[in-house]
């Protein structure tokens, strides 16, 4: 009878055991979330740069007319950042076959 308990006993420690670690792990992903969302962001962001562009393209980028609109530009926020890369990946759509 005591064997029966002490794998009882053992079986409930486990289960306590793994719960309390998914509540940790839970609770550092909450309190590092800003850090974490960062990371990515950063991530995502360092494939989209420009790895090769020569000088020539730069001062033709340069000497460009171009108009901008204070008024009309909204602030950054993450989402936006991480939304317009979600986007960009152009990944195809699940029951498209005519591509």
């Amino acid at each position: 009878m005591s064997r029966k308990r002490k794998k009882k006993k053992s079986l409930r420690n486990t289960l306590i055991n793994i719960v309390a670690t998914l509540l940790i792990i839970l609770s550092l992903l909450l309190i590092f979330n800003a850090p974490i969302r960062n990371m990515i962001m950063v991530w995502h962001t360092n494939q989209y740069q420009v790895s090769k562009v020569d000088k020539k393209t730069i001062d033709k980028n340069k000497e460009v007319k171009t108009s901008f609109d204070f008024q009309h530009v909204q602030s950054l926020s993450t989402e936006a950042v991480i939304n317009a890369q979600w986007q960009a990946q152009k990944l195809p759509v699940i029951g498209d076959f005519d591509s």
